[in-house]
């Protein structure tokens, strides 16, 4: 310390100032002001407000270290150059001499920023997005009591989608937001010379969560080159010499990528008691972009729901089936493209980890991986490709992937696959039939019109007799073959499943193997009709 005041004019950063000035103190506000700009060698007067002297002083030193603009003070803007300035530079924290050079090592949290004549504060630190798990879970707090600043926290993390961290463990960390001229979409952000244009938050702890940013090698965090509050284009000087591409991403898993498998499979949601199911199709390139752009070649994925129409006939031409789209997904992840039917104009995509505790899809379901509705893990290992997660306002969706040898049918189980239930000519479900051997079927709720009945609930079964296979009922040439099975009563919800109190038994009517028909029976008068979603819907091309 002593050997640093001695150096006077070699002082080189507004930390190592303040280090030299903090331990001695004044009575005289003003007085302590004047020392620290003659210190840092400007001309300053008592004619001069303490914002203005704060100002001079940095500009005249031009570099601040990370760890110093961690402070818990109102800043002299809201927005643009000096936003994430105090008033009073004793405000700002002093480096610890642990975090001067010592020889030739400099330590990564001295990193220094770099400070523009119109205060943009540039620089090179560690970054993450904040996920909903951190807001779900009350992880990040602010550092500061002061209401404006941590007001400025709270309202910032609303729009969580935009806020990123940047430092080190065990912080604390600034919370920062994407100005909107560097939003791509939803999952990127584009650089000037080399930067991320960021507007000032303010300082925050992320509780409850060890080691966030220990697992770089997943691409979710990395170094990266920040401009704060930036007023122009005046400020275009690269912290390093490494070329930098023009865009960086910040989804949750390795690659920006991470969304390519929604192509791969059709997809279950858990929306409140309805469900959903959505069909894949490729996206055709946008007619406005050049063949050769990047968004012409990334075609992305449209996800559609199924829209069905009974015939007169009882066949398995009773149904007509068309595709109608609900939005569409770009290989990193923005989804665009959104129908009127959705209750948020603006959804988010996100990966689920595998090691989520399982409960979607049910387990009435089969399938490889599950996950908890509604419920969040504190650590990603990686992304799973059998499940994703679609932000909708205040709503958070899980799909699931139907396995693909869920949906198609065979001589040995005719049954399999996808039946759309009409209650009636117009209203109608999608429920999923499984085969566990030649004697059994049952159907499952993938969506629902009822809410004493949801989704996921286990809704029919039939058992035929050891001597009788479904094969042979499929085969009834003659006339309709006549069964016995059993319906589901109101459900009630046990171990994370729906259930029934009770079955009732009903009768069914097996016109073919693409149409069959519950009959009324004296407890329930309502006609069900099953007819089969043809294979050739279900198949991904």
């Amino acid at each position: 310390m002593i050997r640093r005041l001695r150096r006077g004019a070699d002082i080189s950063e507004v930390g190592d100032l303040l280090a030299i000035l903090k331990p001695r103190y004044t009575s005289w506000p003003r007085d302590r002001m004047i020392i620290a700009g003659l210190l840092a060698g400007i001309e300053v007067d008592y004619s001069l407000s303490a914002a203005t002297i704060t100002k001079m002083i940095i500009q005249k030193l031009k570099k601040i270290s990370f760890s110093t603009l961690i402070h818990t003070e109102p800043t002299i803007a809201e927005s643009g150059g000096w936003s994430w300035c105090p008033i009073y530079i004793y405000d700002l924290t002093a480096s610890p001499v642990s975090e001067f050079d010592q020889g030739s090592t400099v330590l990564i949290m001295n990193t220094y920023f770099h400070v523009d004549a119109e205060g943009s504060l540039g620089g090179t630190q560690y970054v993450r997005k904040v996920h909903r798990e951190d807001i779900l879970e009350r992880r990040i707090v602010p550092v500061s009591s002061h209401p404006s600043m941590a007001f400025k926290v709270k309202s910032a993390l609303t729009d969580l989608n935009n806020c990123i961290l940047v430092g080190i463990p065990p912080g604390p960390y600034l919370l920062l937001t994407i100005h909107p001229e560097s939003r791509q979409d939803d999952m990127t952000i584009k650089k000037f010379s080399g930067f991320i244009s960021c507007n000032y938050v303010g300082p925050v702890h992320v509780i409850g969560e060890q080691g966030i940013f220990q697992s770089m090698e997943d691409g979710s965090v990395g170094l990266q080159h920040f401009l704060i509050g930036r007023q122009s284009d005046g400020y275009l000087r690269k912290v390093t010499s490494d070329p930098e591409s023009a865009t960086f991403y910040l989804g949750s898993t390795s690659t920006p990528y991470a969304c390519r498998f929604v192509k791969d499979h059709i997809w279950i949601g858990d929306q409140f008691f309805r469900g959903d199911l959505l069909i894949p199709t490729t996206s055709p390139p946008d007619k406005n972009e050049s063949r050769d752009s990047a968004k012409a070649q990334d075609h992305g994925t449209t996800m559609n729901c199924l829209l069905i129409r009974q015939h007169d006939n009882d066949g398995a031409q009773g149904i007509t089936v068309t595709l109608n789209p609900r939005f569409k997904i770009s290989s990193g992840g923005a989804i665009t493209n959104i129908s009127t039917d959705w209750p948020s104009e603006n959804l988010k995509y996100s990966a689920i980890e595998l090691d989520m505790i399982p409960l979607w899809p049910p387990r009435t379901i089969a399938a490889d991986t599950r996950g908890k509705s509604f419920a969040f893990e504190t650590k990603m290992k990686s992304a799973s490709e059998t499940l994703f997660r679609v932000e909708a306002g205040d709503l958070t969706l899980i799909y699931a992937a139907l396995s693909n040898d869920l949906l198609q049918s065979s001589d040995e189980f005719p049954y399999r696959g996808v039946w759309a239930c009409f209650y009636s000519d117009e209203e109608f479900e999608l429920h999923l039939f499984q085969q566990t051997s030649k004697h059994t079927i049952t159907a499952t709720k993938l969506t629902s019109i009822h809410s004493e009945k949801p989704r996921g609930m286990l809704l029919l079964r039939v058992t035929f007799p050891q001597n009788e296979a479904t094969t042979e009922v499929s085969n009834a040439a003659n006339s309709p073959k006549i069964c016995k099975g059993e319906f589901a009563g109101a459900s009630y919800l046990k171990h994370g499943e729906f259930t029934s109190h009770a079955w009732m038994k009903r009768e069914l009517r097996f016109i073919s193997a693409d149409a069959i028909d519950v009959m009324p029976s004296i407890g329930d008068s309502t006609h069900l009709k099953y007819r089969r979603i043809p294979g050739e819907v279900l198949s991904l091309k």
